[in-house]
């Protein structure tokens, strides 16, 4: 995701205009009332991450990091090497000197595709729609494979992105490879591939839950998802250096939102590029998109409406290859 970096500093740095998805006298962004987050819960966890080298050259260890209690596993990579049959492999060890029980909730793979915005979208869709109760007991040192694309024509210049919830009753290592047929027997002894511009790290939240409280005082309000001093910091556990999830990737965000008067929810990307899914109080699901940089025109979605006095509840994930950040905007009548 590292074509969007870029993008992300420049959606901060200006305010375009703004055309909401329904007529409205409102003309620019800048007139909308902020909107601060109110109480805030965080869900802590494991959240490995796999995103760089986004580009993937050649065999070796993309990512790898320790696992314990709740846990969620991503990745996003493209195949950019000349190797034959390339796969990715996703292996987890139990380091216990114990027998350990995993449990693996959710697990949505998209791909191998040509269409990347589209894919990020999709996984998130299945994602929200992914229902899983897998258990697995692991002797001590025993290794099992959680994801192999074998199979799948990971072929030169498609991509494959996946997320994964996990819970894991002790300490286990988590390695992100890809190899190809012919270096399988060398699997164990692959060297670690430098990382590039994009994201990747451990980090150690889940989820994140805030309520918001729209006043009754007619006008418009907004409140921006994945700014940067929302990114959450983690650690790159092959190098030891710091990591920033820029946009919080792999990171669900729950916002209760209360009306004190009649309500419109919108949502509009503002960064780059954006191919999204947001699901709303009652279970549906609602596709956002932005298929162009800097168009003039912000398609903005209408996700919900709410009666005076109404609590409901937004439920938010920043799509694998699309770039934050998203504005949530509020009309009151």
């Amino acid at each position: 995701m590292q074509h969007l970096k870029k993008g992300f500093i420049l959606c901060v740095a200006m305010f375009l205009l703004i055309k909401p998805y329904s007529a409205q006298p409102l003309k620019t962004y800048a007139h909308y009332i902020l909107l601060e987050k109110q109480r805030l819960e965080e869900e802590s966890g494991v959240l490995l991450m796999s995103n760089s080298p986004e580009d993937v050259k050649e065999v070796g260890v993309l990512y790898q990091g320790e696992l314990w209690g709740k846990g969620r596993l991503l990745y996003h990579h493209v195949n950019e090497s000349e190797e034959k049959n390339l796969r990715l492999v996703i292996e987890i060890v139990n380091q216990e000197k114990t027998p350990q029980l995993l449990r693996i909730r959710k697990a949505v793979v998209d791909g191998p595709s040509y269409r990347f915005l589209k894919t990020g979208q999709t996984l998130l869709r299945d994602y929200f729609n992914s229902v899983s109760d897998e258990l697995y007991y692991l002797q001590p040192e025993e290794k099992w494979i959680l994801y192999d694309s074998e199979g799948k024509l990971w072929t030169k210049g498609s991509l494959l992105s996946g997320m994964m919830d996990v819970e894991a009753t002790g300490l286990m290592t988590v390695t992100y490879k890809a190899i190809s047929n012919e270096s399988e027997k060398e699997a164990t002894n692959l060297k670690i591939l430098e990382k590039d511009l994009a994201p990747r790290g451990s980090f150690n939240i889940l989820e994140r839950t805030y309520t918001m409280e729209v006043p009754a005082e007619i006008g418009y309000y907004y409140h921006l998802l994945g700014t940067p001093k929302d990114w959450v910091k983690g650690i790159d556990e092959l190098t030891g250096e710091n990591a920033l999830n820029e946009g919080n990737y792999g990171i669900m965000e729950h916002i209760r939102i209360t009306a004190k008067a009649d309500t419109t929810v919108i949502l509009c990307p503002r960064g780059g590029i954006f191919q999204g899914v947001v699901r709303w109080d009652d279970g549906s699901l609602h596709l956002v998109e932005r298929s162009h940089s800097f168009k003039r025109k912000k398609e903005c979605i209408e996700i919900g409406k709410l009666k005076k006095g109404e609590t409901k509840q937004l439920d938010y994930m920043l799509p694998n290859g699309s770039a934050a950040p998203a504005l949530l905007g509020f009309w009151v009548k």
